[in-house]
């Protein structure tokens, strides 16, 4: 910035953040010109007068300069108002571009970025509480911890707070995790922490790091290496066992080629065994996720009361405070809770399709137990559209309602957490955004739904009978149960059809019998008959047939003349 030559020191642009450390390195800039006298005191701060009369004095032994003390300290004025003027960004150059003095320039970017003394004194009483309460987080290099205290060190000095040195020794000694305890302790009572000095401190901890790293990898290749079954090690576990007179080995013999180097999992199942897998060549459900079967014949779903649900009890980690200050407390309020096993919701009316054979107990933080009366499914509006969330547990009188972290990711989804935010994505490429939540200032993540999920509430899957019937284009009732009995179709439901049998002496007594089959159905039901389907037959067209339906305001279907094959039950 100062001038092309490699020797001068240049200056960042500014760009309206980190001023602090901008203004640190202008500092520097102007010490090695002979600047920041002028730039703090300004043209005000230095006696001109006594600079005209030494150039007076001086006038004879510097003609042939042909410069005076106060053209001088002009040109150095303006050689400063240079330097800040290139060091600013456009955008930030109009608010100085009025000034003529560098001590102008230099104020008005100090009050707009750096605040005035009250507001210095609000944000350093902030790093303090932060300073204090910094703790090193037991899956955190010391590197990155280290360089994060020292930034925030560095701030407090360019507020005005200088920490001393033994200050800050004894603030990296206590900050840090267990496993640092021992090293602590010899630094403690080997050496003086008043004058030992805090690069030796770091010095001394990141090589205790380094010894900790190694014995970490030497465990790690242990536990790695203990996979591995070599046939010596097999042959050796043999004869070990032919020894013991209690014990006698029954099974088959183990293949040596098998034996030898690691073993990898099945490719089918997926598991660790011997031999040919006996799912080899079997479908896979989509219902269970379990070989040997189809999504049809998943016993799972057919007899979902075999699951034992009384005896289970899932363990949730509860926070009574979670509404705490900062959060509205609503109920359309989600919060995202690491330690809960599973998703769970206090209100009924929020679920869908519930199933109320699934029963089970929820340990609360208070080591109480709560019954969980059934699990349903919640439609929610988000930014990719509808999504389901599904298996939420309803559980009577909870207040705050809970999204399981571990659930989530079980069905797919990828959640980010940091900069004081999770975002949840769709998959793992990390680009279908589902929800961002920020974190609140009690620690915690509510997620509120939009208002549009409400419309889906009431939503339920029809598998009722006249659904396949519409489905199949109208098909007649016995074509569907051959459907059903022959399994020609994937997830036909049971097909149940209603008949009424009335025997007539004469066809003339149809009206009469239809008259209380009519009564009988209406009473049972508590609808009001509106179709009739019927044939072209006389005793379902005569005159006081079709009065009484008029008069009853039932809409006649009659088939379509000279097509015997439409004819059917009446």
């Amino acid at each position: 910035m100062a001038g092309s030559s490699g020797g001068e020191l240049r200056a960042l642009i500014f760009n309206g953040e980190n001023y602090d450390f901008w203004s640190i390195r202008m500092k520097t800039i102007f010490k090695s010109h002979g600047l920041w006298d002028l730039v703090i005191k300004g043209l005000d701060g230095m006696d001109l007068k006594k600079l005209d009369e030494s150039d007076d004095k001086k006038k004879e032994t510097e003609e042939s300069s042909g410069k005076g003390m106060v053209a001088e300290v002009l040109m150095k004025d303006a050689k400063a108002l240079g330097l800040i003027q290139g060091a600013v960004l456009e955008e930030i150059f109009p608010q100085i571009s009025h000034e003529e003095t560098s001590k102008g320039a230099w104020s008005i970017l100090q009050q707009e970025f750096r605040g005035d003394k009250q507001v210095r004194s609000v944000k350093l009483q902030g790093l303090r509480r932060e300073f204090e309460y910094t703790r090193m987080k037991d899956d955190e290099s010391l590197t990155v911890y280290v360089t994060k205290l020292f930034d925030l060190i560095n701030q407090m000095r360019s507020y005005g707070e200088e920490l001393p040195r033994e200050r800050i020794v004894q603030k990296l000694l206590i900050s840090l995790p267990s496993t640092y305890d021992s090293i602590c302790s010899v630094i403690e009572h080997s050496r003086d922490l008043n004058e030992i000095e805090v690069q030796e401190v770091v010095a001394s901890l990141k090589s205790f790091e380094l010894c900790l790293d190694r014995h970490s990898e030497n465990r790690t290749e242990k536990a790695f290496a203990s996979l591995s079954v070599d046939a010596k090690q097999t042959k050796t576990g043999e004869q070990n066992s032919k020894q013991n007179k209690n014990w006698k080995f029954k099974g088959k013999k183990w293949d040596n080629k098998a034996s030898e180097g690691t073993k990898t999992p099945c490719k089918h199942c997926g598991k660790l065994h011997f031999g040919e897998c006996r799912f080899k060549g079997k479908p896979k459900c989509y219902n269970c996720d379990k070989l040997g079967h189809i999504a049809k014949d998943c016993y799972s779903k057919k007899t979902p009361q075999q699951v034992n649900y009384a005896t289970q009890v899932e363990t949730m980690f509860y926070d009574s405070n979670a509404s705490g200050a900062g959060v509205t407390k609503d109920e359309e309020i989600w919060y995202l809770d690491s330690g809960c096993s599973n998703h769970m919701i206090g209100k009924e009316d929020f679920l869908v399709d519930i199933d109320r054979k699934v029963t089970a107990k929820v340990e609360m933080g208070t080591r109480q137990l709560v019954e969980v009366t059934g699990k349903g499914t919640l439609m929610v509006e988000t930014k990719v559209g509808k999504r389901h969330i599904k298996e939420i547990m309803l559980v009577p009188g909870l207040k705050e309602n809970l999204l399981s972290v571990g659930q989530m990711i079980e069905h797919g989804y990828y959640l980010v957490f940091g900069d004081h935010k999770v975002e949840i994505y769709n998959d793992s490429s990390h680009t279908n955004l589902v929800a961002k939540v920020q974190m609140k200032g009690n620690r915690s993540f509510p997620l509120k739904f939009q208002a549009e999920m409400h419309f889906a509430y009431r939503a339920s899957v029809d598998h009722s009978t006249d659904l396949w019937h519409r489905r199949f284009g109208h098909l007649n009732m016995s074509s569907l149960k051959l459907l059903k009995e022959k399994d020609m179709v994937v997830g036909l439901p049971e097909i149940k059809e209603v008949k009424q049998v009335y025997f007539l002496r004469h066809k003339s007594e149809a009206l009469c019998v239809f008259k209380k089959f009519k009564a009988t159905v209406e009473l049972k039901s508590g609808y009001k008959l509106k179709k009739l389907r019927s044939d072209r037959r006389g005793e379902y067209t005569s005159v006081e047939f079709d009065r009484f339906c008029d008069n009853a305001g039932i809409e006649r279907q009659l088939t379509t003349p000279y097509t015997p094959q439409q004819n059917g039950v009446a």
